[in-house]
């Protein structure tokens, strides 16, 4: 990915003027991620819809202690800026707190885990995961810097391109607002993910990537990781409950209206699977009746043994094809409506290439 390096605020700003304010976070007192998504959307708080999403994975999270955490660092970002309303002057300041090592920060940086770029594990998934770490990936890395960027009332929101999140800062007149947080916050035209990831261009007019997300839509978009999460555990009724939902916050997100659809594929299969067992013990049943040899001899079956052995057969079919059929056409469907928006189902093998050669050229640089 094309990206140029950032601006960054110098660190001396820490010891000038701090007229600025931040949005203290909600507190936590037990709120389901529906009891989020039914707030107006002035009034979702995204840190802690991304931490209840965690709790899910991570029971014993403390969610409060995590939303302290992000005032605190959302109030020394705020120092850096010192209230300019210059969208340049905001990024840097995140730039330089996130990226850059130095007292505003403790040394400490938030870095791209390089051992694992597709964010398979867990912990690159969930904002506590990153925050524990310091190490993110293309979901955790956006998630933090939107979560800061709220609580100072900086216009920044998420943006999806093919399995990838990055932020757009939203301001009249700034035309190069894309920030890609994975590369220390460094800028990229949107055209760079359209040829990185091979993006349809049906998916582009219908709004399926590049198109900036409201609050609702984001956490629409996030409930597809917690779904392939339930879906993994084997929770597949979980997982579809999520991505239905997902589809009502966000009606564009072909990711989930395909993931539906192989949602009740499964369904399809695990119930064929039962209607298989059931079958196999009929016919377990029937054997304990099959005609046996006395004194050479065969003693035949009763005929009425062989009609009740079809007989329940056919009620286990009557009783599993019908559901099996419907959640085949459901998946069907829902797949359908998900190569209609468009979607991109593999990265071309060259992305992660270029997403490593990015990150190693911002740390030779001076990044991390």
């Amino acid at each position: 990915m094309r990206l140029r390096l950032s601006i960054l605020v110098i660190p001396l700003l820490l010891l000038v003027n701090t007229n600025f304010s931040y949005t203290r976070t909600q507190r936590y007192h037990g709120q389901t991620i529906a009891d989020i998504v039914r707030l107006p959307e002035s009034e979702i708080d995204i840190g802690l819809a991304c931490l209840v999403l965690a709790k899910e994975a991570y029971p014993d999270i403390d969610i409060n202690a995590y939303l302290d955490l992000l005032d605190r660092m959302a109030f020394n970002i705020g120092k850096i800026a010192k209230g300019s309303e210059d969208p340049e002057a905001r990024i840097g300041a995140l730039n330089t707190f996130l990226y850059r090592p130095g007292r505003w920060n403790g040394n400490i940086t938030y870095e791209y885990d390089l051992d694992d770029l597709e964010a398979k594990e867990t912990k690159n998934k969930y904002l506590n995961g990153y925050l524990n770490t310091q190490k993110g990936s293309c979901i955790t890395m956006p998630m933090l810097y939107i979560v800061l960027a709220q609580r100072l009332g900086w216009p920044v929101y998420a943006v999806c391109s093919p399995m990838h999140f990055f932020c757009r800062y939203i301001a009249e007149d700034f035309k190069k607002n894309n920030i890609e947080p994975t590369v220390g916050g460094g800028f990229s035209y949107d055209l760079d993910y359209v040829m990185d990831t091979d993006v349809p261009k049906k998916a582009i007019d219908n709004g399926v990537y590049l198109r900036t997300l409201t609050n609702k839509e984001y956490i629409g978009r996030l409930l597809t990781i917690n779904a392939f999460f339930h879906y993994q555990n084997s929770e597949t009724d979980k997982a579809i409950s999520y991505l239905t939902v997902a589809t009502k916050l966000d009606s564009t997100c072909s990711d989930a209206y395909w993931n539906l659809g192989i949602s009740y594929f499964m369904q399809a299969r695990q119930l064929k699977n039962k209607m298989e067992s059931e079958l196999r013990m009929v016919d377990i049943s029937a054997l304990a009746t099959a005609p046996t040899k006395i004194d050479n001899h065969l003693i035949p079956r009763e005929g009425f043994e062989h009609d009740r052995v079809a007989f329940e057969r056919r009620k286990i079919h009557e009783k599993y094809v019908p559901q099996i059929n419907q959640f085949v056409q459901t998946g069907k469907s829902y797949r359908k409506e998900a190569e209609e928006l468009g979607i991109v189902l593999e990265f071309p093998a060259v992305f992660f290439k270029k997403q490593a050669e990015s990150i190693n050229e911002f740390i030779r640089k001076g990044g991390y």
